[in-house]
Order: structure tokens, then C-alpha cells, then sequence
């Protein structure tokens, strides 16, 4: 029998359809938690959820207790940002395929990847830190920057506790708010340091890797305001054929250098002018429907192609190209109108198009709902994970 362990998941869809896919491959699945997550109703029928201290020494003596029969197969991942570095410590300490635990170890800090990012030449952020001790300083580091400028912190889970401050008093309040949270229930800083960095203007990208190689770039909507709320992602990009292609140059040749080119990679960029500035390389499969589009639009599925990996079954990448098929999802965020609210799930097809839509319900993204659209396309042109394709550089989306 074959066992799947997720250690941290999220409430959104990446996790869910990891799940399902190694449900229905057969697997038995558990999900490893913190003691105060909670996933009722979430996940499929038949999927246990194990709630533990998350800390490597502790998940392993707890998996090789239970599961040391020699014909049992372990395949061990996590979908939450927040235990990637863990999940690879117990990766190899069960001795199973995943990522470098060196290589995640040294880039885990966004000052480490402005660092790393810098010394490969890549457009990066302007960007100084200071600890929640030394917050009295902090006015003095803020006289450096020219405002807006962004306040985070320097270990932390998705944009939670990600600010845009307008002047010095704004983001002396945020620092303090932060340091608050790190004081007390650490819900977005993992560290006492906090990052400023400058804020650069320009659309944002998200470009997914496997194995080192791009298998999709989508573009990232925000809602307007200063704290970075994701409104939803698309398949249609809005670049020209260079500027896909430096996108894709600069991501491939700093995951190359990092380390990262075991399975998926998720990477978040700004584009100003042409120009490609890496925000930040998360390590992990991305969440947030980002996968579905990433598989409707370019016809790889990475969901598919990490159980392969966890097996140590390699996955061919075709080339990348040009989007395939138009996909996009839309959050319904606190704050939009009441009407826009889903009780159930739903979904329907017309002759070109496919659409669900139904409610998600996650607090600290201010998310109750989605809304998801693809424009169906030819089986016979859908790429499938280890076939070629013509390359293309046409990258505006079709309708």
C-alpha cells in the first residue's frame, strides 16, 4: 500500500486536489496539522487528518512507528509555505524523494533570496531589515527610502502581514502591529525581523517551474488597497515575446543556481518596462487555483507530475509556450457586494467554455467565494506531462 503524508495543507484548491488525485491513484492519504488547524468538511472522504507538534524529529518517529512495514511505500509533500523546510527534513530522514534540505535551509529568508537574487546580476528590490527589538530605529532606516514602500515580514506565510505604507508614520504603526503579532499569536511573522524593502510598480506574475524548467507564467490581480489581497490569477498575460522570454530566462536561471530543481517551484515577480524584478521563490507547489490554470492553459499538470516525482519517477517537461486555452479564476473578497455569495458549488459547460463556481471561505484572505472560467480546447493540442510541443512565443491568450 501506498501512503501519502501532506504535512501542512491549506483550505484552498491545490491541496484539495492533491488529495483527491492520490485518492483516486489508489494511495491512502493523511494530512499532518497543527495542533489548532482545523479541516472538518474539507478534504475528500476517505482522507485522515493527524494533528501533532510540526517538527521534524516528531513526524518521522511518528511515521516510522506507524507505517515501518517494509511493504508499505511513503510518499511524504507539503502545500503550505509555512513547512516546506520541515517536510524536506523528514523527507530525508525517511529516506525518500524531495528537495535539498541545504538548499531550502539557506534561501529561506526573503533578506537571504534579495541577497542570492543580487549576486546572480537579477533585478531585485531595494531593501534594509530591522528586528522587533531595534524597532525604536526603525524611523531612521525609513529616512533612506523614497515612499510608497512595503513593510513584511522576513519569514512569513503567503502576503500575510504585507503592507503598503504611504509615509513614515503608517509604517511605524505597521511595524508595530507586527511585532504585536509576533509577540503574541505569530499568525504572520515567523521571525523577529522584519523587512522594507521599496515598492515597485508594475503587474505581477506568478511563474511555476518543475524540475527547473517554467511549465506556466499567469498573471496575479490584487485588490486595490495596501495590503496585497489576491482579486484572482489568468492565463491571459499581456507580454510581449521578450518579455515572456526574460521572465522565463531570469526564474530558470535562479532556481538553477539555488538548488530548487527537485519538482515544483512557484515564483513571484514584478514586470516594469520590460523588466523582471523576483519578488520571491517559494519552493512548493502553488495553491490558490494556480495548478488548474497552469493545466488549462498550458496543459501540464503539476498536481500529477509531483506524486510521479514523490515516486521517483522523473516527468518529462515539454517546452514551454504560448498559453494554449484562456483560464482564469476570480475571488470574492469581504467587502464586495452580498449578492456575490454561493451557497453550494456549481458548475456548467457551454459549447467553448467550462465554469464552476462556489464558496471558499478562508478569514485571513478575506475569501468566501471563486469563480472559475476556461475555454475549452482540442484534446489532440492539450500537452500531456513528457510530450514535445512546437515552441511559441504568441502570448496573448486566446478568447
Amino acid at each position: 500500500m501506498t501512503h501519502l503524508f501532506l504535512i501542512g495543507a491549506l483550505k484552498t484548491g491545490t491541496s484539495q486536489r492533491l488529495v483527491r488525485a492520490a485518492l483516486d491513484g489508489g494511495y491512502e492519504v493523511t494530512i499532518i496539522s497543527p495542533e489548532e488547524d482545523e479541516f472538518r468538511g474539507i478534504f475528500p472522504r476517505g482522507a485522515k487528518v493527524i494533528s501533532m507538534p510540526m517538527e521534524a524529529s516528531v513526524i518521522v518517529r511518528w511515521i516510522l512507528c506507524q507505517f515501518a512495514d517494509a511493504h508499505s511505500r511513503i510518499l511524504i509533500t507539503t502545500t503550505h509555505d509555512r513547512y516546506i523546510q520541515c517536510a524536506a527534513e523528514v523527507c530525508a530522514a525517511v529516506a525518500v524523494p524531495g528537495p535539498s534540505p541545504g538548499s531550502l535551509r539557506a534561501l529561506a529568508s526573503k533578506i537571504s533570496q534579495r541577497e542570492f537574487l543580487r549576486g546572480l546580476g537579477l533585478a531585485t528590490l531595494a531593501f534594509d531589515s530591522i528586528s522587533i527589538a531595534d524597532i525604536g530605529s526603525l524611523r531612521e532606516i525609513l529616512n533612506r527610502f523614497r515612499f510608497p514602500i512595503v513593510i513584511k515580514p522576513e519569514r512569513g506565510s503567503s502576503s500575510f502581514g504585507v503592507s503598503l505604507c504611504d509615509n513614515v508614520e503608517t509604517a511605524i504603526r505597521h511595524a508595530i502591529e507586527l511585532a504585536a503579532d509576533f509577540c503574541g499569536k505569530r499568525q504572520h511573522c515567523l521571525t523577529d525581523i522584519l523587512l522594507i524593502e521599496e515598492f515597485q510598480p508594475g503587474r505581477e506574475y506568478c511563474v511555476e517551474l518543475f524540475d527547473g524548467k517554467c511549465v506556466g507564467v499567469i498573471r496575479k490581480e490584487k485588490r486595490a488597497g495596501n495590503t496585497f489581497i489576491e482579486r484572482g490569477y489568468t492565463s491571459e498575460l499581456d507580454l510581449d515575446s521578450h518579455t515572456f522570454d526574460a521572465i522565463i530566462f531570469a526564474c530558470e536561471k535562479a532556481v538553477a543556481v539555488a538548488g530548487f530543481v527537485w519538482g515544483p517551484v512557484h515564483i513571484d515577480c514584478i514586470v516594469r518596462d520590460g523588466t523582471t524584478c523576483i519578488v520571491e521563490i517559494n519552493p512548493r507547489i502553488a495553491g490558490s487555483f494556480i495548478t488548474e490554470i497552469v493545466q488549462d492553459a498550458y496543459g501540464f499538470d503539476i498536481v500529477a507530475a509531483l506524486i510521479k516525482k514523490l515516486q521517483g519517477i522523473d516527468t518529462g517537461i515539454p517546452p514551454i509556450s504560448a498559453p494554449e486555452s484562456y483560464a482564469r479564476v476570480e475571488f470574492f473578497l469581504g467587502g464586495d457586494p452580498e449578492l456575490w455569495h454561493f451557497d453550494s458549488e456549481e458548475r456548467f459547460e457551454t459549447r467553448e467554455l467550462r465554469v464552476r463556481y462556489g464558496p471558499q471561505v478562508i478569514e485571513s484572505r478575506e475569501r468566501r467565494g471563486y469563480l472559475y472560467v476556461t475555454k475549452k480546447v482540442n484534446s489532440e493540442r492539450t500537452r500531456t506531462n513528457g510530450a514535445q510541443a512546437e515552441p511559441s512565443r504568441l502570448v496573448e491568450a486566446p478568447m
